[in-house]
C-alpha cells in the first residue's frame, strides 16, 4: 500500500495502529513533516501522532467492515 503523506488530508476519516494488537477510527487533524496528527473517534476527544505508514484509509459508511486484520509483532529473533 501507498503510505505516502500526499496520500493524506486533514479531515480524513483513517483507521491509525494502537500498538500491535490492533486499529482504533480517528480523523486527521494535522499532518506535519513526520508525523500525522489525528483524534480518535473514541468519544473522549483523545488524539495522537502517527506516522503515515501506521493509518490506512476508512469509510465509515461500512461501519468497520473495513477495519484492517491486527498487526503482528516481527519476530526478529
Amino acid at each position: 500500500m501507498n503510505t505516502l503523506k500526499d496520500d493524506w488530508h486533514v479531515g480524513q476519516t483513517v483507521w491509525a495502529a494502537q500498538g500491535t494488537v490492533g486499529w482504533r477510527p480517528a480523523s486527521i487533524t494535522h499532518i506535519g513533516r513526520k508525523w500525522i496528527e489525528v483524534i480518535f473517534h473514541s468519544g473522549k476527544g483523545s488524539q495522537g501522532m502517527r506516522e503515515a505508514e501506521e493509518l490506512r484509509p476508512r469509510d465509515p459508511l461500512m461501519e468497520g467492515a473495513d477495519k484492517p486484520e491486527p498487526l503482528k509483532e516481527e519476530n526478529n529473533g
